[in-house]
């Protein structure tokens, strides 16, 4: 599940109780995770959140609204960042908790998108959350939180490309006589090829940081190359299917659409791969910083 990027900061930051409470049956697939960091007011900057986890003994209270979380299956635990101490200095008010699901004020609501796949409001209405379930140091939440930001930045890398699987089924589709299209001969071919290439070289990327990842050596830009580059896969593969189908790849019709409706999905999913993650502009910062383009220096945050 998308919350899985969790287990980078239980792995470097967890106690030994908790990765095997946490993280023995999230990696056996026993447990569903949702990662709850994005707000109604805070996406992109997710050091601007106000959900509240207010001290009560031993216990804290939380309070406050989580949106765009990411989950096609019900949560047994939720990964979430809040402010624990609203007087301090930005980056070092949050803390980092994983919780049962099923404490009672939790609640919430899906969300229709533009795109298939679960995303939902998540609502805490005086949540109580006991002491044992922070992780790392109390307010020391951003720099818990790096470790799987690396993850969500692309630093674990995959065997495929994003989007590249719909180009490669059309072009299957295409050489199968396949072919409804508003571009012929040559022209077809072109956008075919150009989409190919450009799905090639993001799955080579992806393949590379999933080598880097699983050797343990340690990366710098990669990630947020791998990320970046994924992102326009998405959106420039989008935009010569749409080239060469026209209207045949915004429609899931049987009779007229191509490879089972993923063509259209692809278009709907790539407008919404910008955001995701961060964003571009998130993405290039953080390659400026640590290929040393910018006067602020950054090195990756560990992972293992």
């Amino acid at each position: 599940s998308p919350g899985n990027v969790a287990m980078a900061h239980l792995m470097v930051y967890g106690t030994e109780e908790q990765k095997q409470e946490f993280l023995r049956p999230m990696l056996q697939g026993e447990t569903v995770t949702w990662q709850l960091w994005t707000e109604p007011e805070s996406g992109v900057d997710l050091a601007s959140i106000k959900t509240r986890a207010v001290k009560d003994g031993d216990d804290f209270i939380f309070t406050g609204t989580k949106n765009y979380i990411s989950g096609i299956f019900e949560p047994d635990w939720l990964n979430i960042l809040v402010v624990t101490d609203p007087e301090a200095p930005r980056h070092a008010n949050l803390s980092q908790f994983y919780i049962p699901a099923d404490l009672p004020g939790i609640s919430w609501q899906y969300q229709d998108l533009i795109v298939k796949g679960g995303q939902h409001f998540v609502f805490f209405d005086q949540v109580r959350v006991p002491r044992k379930y922070l992780i790392g140091p109390e307010n020391a939440g951003w720099r818990v939180t790096q470790s799987s930001l690396e993850l969500e930045h692309g630093a674990e890398g995959g065997l495929e490309a994003r989007g590249g699987n719909v180009t490669e089924q059309l072009i299957k589709g295409w050489q199968d006589g396949n072919r409804r299209s508003l571009a012929k001969g040559v022209s077809a071919q072109h956008h075919l090829v150009d989409a190919h290439i450009t799905a090639n070289i993001s799955r080579l990327l992806s393949r590379r940081n999933f080598w880097m990842f699983h050797n343990k050596i340690t990366q710098t830009f990669e990630g947020s190359q791998n990320l970046w580059y994924g992102r326009e896969t998405r959106i420039q593969t989008g935009k010569s299917h749409l080239d060469l189908l026209g209207p045949y790849a915004t429609t899931t019709d049987s009779q007229w659409g191509l490879v089972d409706g993923k063509v259209e999905l692809a278009q709907r999913g790539g407008h919404m791969s910008t955001h995701g993650a961060g964003s571009y502009e998130i993405d290039k910062v953080i390659i400026a910083r640590r290929v040393g383009l910018s006067r602020t220096k950054e090195v990756a945050a560990p992972t293992h």
